[in-house]
């Protein structure tokens, strides 16, 4: 054991920093890790390699940054890797009017609603660079989503539903 360079021991070690470097820099900053390839990927082999995508999302892209760099010096200082820059998600403020429209559309129709930021990169973020746009989200069991156990119940996708579209016959008007 003590001759062993296992590369996903190492991964695991910057994947743990990796968490509480985000939580330092608080909410509403998350930090996601949802692809790891090990090599050679069989029972019995010490990894060699570990290829693995860090993803951080926020409201403020030099926030971002800076837990970006910080994770990647830990990384560099800590371990041997190749830390490669991938695809930058820049924050974006979604439509003051479609949001105020949407409030509207739920107080007005007795439906509860909270206004929240999403760290998801829905087609919204593109899209408001060169249009305005919003999202309207549904509960969720547990509020677990992009995930095989996400559950709405139907009345709840209704009640989305009709709150698109009272919102969008609102904005044409």
């Amino acid at each position: 054991m003590t001759e062993r360079n296992d590369a996903l021991t190492h991964t695991a070690q910057i994947l743990l920093e990796f968490e509480k470097i985000v939580k330092t820099y608080g909410a509403p900053n998350v930090g996601t890790v949802g692809e790891l390839y090990v090599e050679p990927n069989l029972p019995n082999v010490v990894p060699g390699q570990v290829n693995f995508v860090l993803e951080v999302r926020g409201t403020d892209i030099q926030t971002m940054r800076s837990i970006t760099d910080e994770i990647s010096d830990y990384a560099s200082t800590h371990h041997q890797v190749t830390v490669k820059e991938n695809i930058e998600k820049h924050p974006s403020a979604l439509s003051e009017m479609i949001v105020e429209k949407a409030e509207e559309v739920c107080k007005t129709n007795g439906v509860p609603y909270e206004v929240m930021m999403s760290g998801a990169n829905h087609d919204a973020n593109t899209l408001s660079g060169v249009m305005d746009s919003g999202l309207i989200f549904i509960p969720c069991l547990d509020g677990v989503s992009h995930n095989p156990k996400e559950h709405a119940e139907p009345e709840d996708i209704e009640k989305g539903a009709n709150v698109l579209l009272a919102t969008a016959m609102e904005l044409v008007r």
